[in-house]
């Protein structure tokens, strides 16, 4: 018991951080008096950092860049809703200065050791691709792990026919001394234009980081300390979503609630730490045979829930079975096989709200 408590309270103490860190960021009004220096102050060591003599310099030098009107529009992007919106902003904003072809910004994936990029051209038409760290010849993976700006004269290495000949600077992003991506500005200028970009490129691992601080909070008040699947929160806020992306695509998408049995039983005769083992090897179970999509929630007490997107009611009774059989299989000493009771229901078909759905 004591144990737990220690745990909860740790993650108790690293929420707060994450809240904290991430209320360092968007509580501080980004004036232009002291944006350059914010910016500049959180990302320590950087090579990319723009001193005040640059900064004096960059309104005298014959560059494409209105440095006054940059500073004006990122007080008012700063406040974006999301990561995608804030980066085809600085997009939007590089444009009315310079005639840029396309600006691509990539983030670092630790699981899957790559980074994942993302374009977008002045049409607005976007293109994925994953650049994983193996390939060190790589321009986008040399900026990244050396964490310095590198001048391109052509784009041959994104592989996309129409922007072969376009010349480009590859930026790190890097906030509180740590490489979280790159950005790659197209512009057959950039050396001139290299302080405004590493400017931009600053500020954009700022927020970019901010951002997934506040996403890493969200999470975790959204996680049961238990099972570490989403708790009764996530798991209703996570519904709503998808059924209204069911709304949109016309698709249908399925409730499973699983019960475990007996769960009673087992608190009362060998003791709620046991109870609490069962749930948790249930729920690590249903993880690892559970769909790539679905998502699985402790709904409350011995009660579990996956929600499966773009599935019908005869789908989710093959999942359910599944998933029922791999429990049977499992034996937990002194309780034996886990058994479980199954309750499936469809949206918009066998219920149309969230609360019927459940």
């Amino acid at each position: 018991m004591q144990k737990g408590c220690k745990l909860n309270k740790e993650k108790s103490e690293n929420i707060t951080q994450i809240k904290t860190n991430a209320q360092k960021v968007t509580t501080s009004p980004l004036s232009k008096v002291n944006l350059l220096s914010k910016v500049n102050a959180l990302t320590l060591n950087n090579a990319n950092t723009v001193t005040s003599s640059q900064t004096k310099s960059l309104a005298d030098k014959s560059c494409n860049f209105n440095y006054k009107y940059i500073l004006e529009e990122l007080t008012k992007i700063s406040s974006s809703e999301n990561l995608n919106e804030f980066c085809s902003k600085i997009y939007s904003l590089i444009l009315k200065n310079v005639n840029s072809c396309f600006m691509a910004v990539g983030f670092y994936k630790e699981k899957s050791d790559c980074i994942n990029l993302k374009l977008q051209d002045k049409l607005e038409n976007f293109y994925s691709t994953k650049i994983f760290l193996k390939e060190q010849e790589n321009p986008i993976i040399r900026a990244f792990n050396e964490k310095k700006a590198i001048f391109m004269k052509d784009a041959d290495f994104l592989n996309l026919a129409y922007f072969r000949k376009n010349a480009v600077v590859i930026l790190p992003l890097i906030s509180v001394n740590k490489c979280i991506g790159v950005v790659i500005f197209e512009d057959e200028n950039a050396k001139q234009n290299i302080d405004v970009y590493s400017f931009l490129a600053n500020y954009m691992a700022l927020v970019s980081h901010n951002f997934e601080l506040v996403e890493k909070s969200d999470e975790y008040a959204n996680t049961d300390n238990l099972t570490l699947l989403y708790n009764h929160r996530g798991f209703q806020e996570i519904l709503l979503n998808e059924i209204s992306r069911a709304d949109i695509s016309k698709q249908q998408v399925s409730v499973l609630m699983m019960d475990i049995c007996n769960i009673t039983a087992i608190n009362r005769e060998m003791g709620h730490a046991k109870g609490d083992e069962v749930i948790k090897l249930v729920a690590d179970n249903i993880k690892k045979n559970m769909r790539e999509g679905d998502i699985a929630a402790r709904y409350g007490g011995d009660e579990l829930a996956l929600i499966l997107p773009n599935t019908s009611i005869e789908q989710a009774k093959y999942v359910a079975e599944y998933l029922t059989y791999s429990l049977s299989c499992f034996f937990i000493d002194g309780v034996g096989p886990v058994k479980v009771s199954v309750g499936i229901s469809s949206y918009p078909y066998g219920a149309n709200d969230k609360e019927k759905l459940l």
